[in-house]
């Protein structure tokens, strides 16, 4: 038993032996047609990285409208503007109906503001008129005041006399 105990032993170890010296010594002695090879050139290096997960960006602005509506068109996402450059158009036709509508109500108002001043123009003009007359009714009433009490006064001393 004990010399099957030591051949075991000795034949277990030859083949850990073998192996070793297989995996530490593969390759050695290959050709190099054997190894993969790949022309090299000069180019764009592209690496595509497929990853599910969310995005969120660095800095981000809202945007708003003064006018509203609907929008028509819209640059491509990701497309640079410059500051002050459209990259949002909206429908316009509500907006130049508005336009429109506003244009007309100043058009009355100003119609309506000339109408104003015309007629207080006449109203100044009338109550100057008006004025004048009353002026002039003034030194008539004083020119017969005057006239009637210089004729009083006459009168009376002739009475008295």
């Amino acid at each position: 038993m004990k010399i099957v105990r030591y051949v075991l032993i000795v034949v277990a170890l030859a083949g850990v032996s073998a192996i070793s010296y297989a995996i530490l010594h593969r390759g050695i002695g290959n050709s190099d047609a054997e190894l993969p090879v790949a022309s090299v050139s000069k180019g764009e290096f592209r690496v595509t990285v497929r990853e599910v997960g969310y995005l969120k960006a660095k800095k981000t602005i809202s945007v708003t409208t003064k006018s509203g509506g609907k929008i028509t068109k819209m640059l491509r996402e990701g497309t640079f503007v410059k500051q002050d450059e459209p990259f949002l158009w909206t429908e316009t036709k509500q907006i130049e109906e508005r336009i429109k509508e506003l244009e007309v109500s100043a058009e009355v108002a100003k119609a309506n503001l000339e109408k104003t001043i015309e007629n207080n123009k006449l109203q100044k003009k009338l109550a100057e008129l008006t004025l004048e007359q009353a002026k002039k009714e003034l030194a008539h009433s004083e020119t017969l005041y005057q006239d009637e009490k210089e004729e009083r006064e006459k009168s009376g001393s002739r009475k008295r006399d």
